[in-house]
């Protein structure tokens, strides 16, 4: 399962969440160090945000709708302690990129002496690269084993973004 934290302005906390697929792959340079590569694929995912809008004399809402898309690329470096023991920790650091798509609706609905809903939308895509950290284990059984690990993101994104505006309509 995949999970990021959409939020585009400040206060806002928009979560999506999509079921992964990938495939990684690694080379062992000794017992105790691999290099890792991993491609992933996830769903398209989607994010909504709604916040109200104050203008004079009337009520107004607008609600964004966001879908994200776009495949990921990963590459680590392993330490593996231990010599493949049926139990034993690893460590590893890295680099995350995303390529990813954004398509955008707004919707913005005004009632009062003026009423109107306008409906926006763009699309927009960002190449972002994030370093990365963490630890984890294996587990080894006689034809199967077990992985656990916890990631973590170092820092903030380095982004490049290309966007454009495809309609609006009132």
């Amino acid at each position: 399962m995949f999970s990021a934290d959409r939020s585009e302005t400040p206060g806002d906390s928009s979560w999506s969440g999509s079921f992964f697929k990938g495939v990684s792959a690694g080379y062992y340079w000794t017992d105790h160090l691999k290099t890792e590569v991993e491609f992933g694929f996830p769903n398209r995912r989607k994010a909504t945000a709604t916040e109200p809008a104050a203008p004079q004399r009337s009520f107004a809402s607008i609600v964004d709708e966001r879908i994200y898309s776009g495949p990921k690329v990963a590459l680590a470096q392993v330490y593996q302690f231990g010599r493949n023991a049926p139990f034993h920790p690893y460590a590893f650091a890295g680099v995350d990129v995303d390529r990813e798509r954004v398509d955008l609706e707004r919707h913005t609905f005004i009632s009062g002496p003026a009423s109107f809903e306008r409906e926006e939308t763009s699309s927009s895509s960002r190449i972002r690269a994030r370093g990365f950290t963490g630890a984890g284990f294996k587990a080894y059984a006689e034809r199967a084993f077990f992985k656990g690990e916890m990631k973590l993101d170092i820092g903030q994104s380095l982004n490049q973004s290309h966007g454009r505006r495809a309609s609006a309509s009132i």
